[in-house]
């Protein structure tokens, strides 16, 4: 990955069309990254499992990042960021930085570390994120 120039990556999933879980802190994605040498943006607290539950307000931020999220959407949630200005008006969905993965245990051992960098490196290696 050191040869790529890769933006600080802002992870989440999607709670419903307003609230995301952003992860950091102790989480496996925050483990993963921290072994391959890759930026988490999320520098805010999170909980004893290494995430917070915020607004998407929360995720502005004046950071060149790319968000990554994860499948599996609630149903109202492409409806309702579709219609809002606030999700429309967030750097990372003005410059297209934005990634989906397919679903990955946030509470996994080994395996979900593996899929996580597995699905996550490929993604950022084709130039997708």
């Amino acid at each position: 990955m050191a040869k790529l120039q890769i933006r600080p990556l802002l992870l989440a999933t999607f709670i419903d069309g307003r609230h995301v879980r952003v992860y950091g802190g102790s989480s496996l994605y925050q483990n993963v990254l921290d072994r391959i040498g890759l930026t988490n943006a999320w520098t805010k607290p999170t909980g004893y499992f290494g995430y917070a539950t915020v607004g998407i307000e929360e995720l502005a931020t004046d950071r060149n990042v790319q968000f990554i999220t994860f499948d599996h959407l609630p149903p109202d949630v492409k409806p309702i960021l579709r219609e809002s200005t606030l999700w429309s008006r967030l750097p990372f969905v003005r410059s297209g930085h934005i990634s989906t993965l397919p679903p990955t245990l946030m509470f996994g051992g080994m395996p979900a570390a593996l899929r996580f960098t597995r699905l996550l490196t490929a993604t950022l290696a084709s130039g997708v994120a």
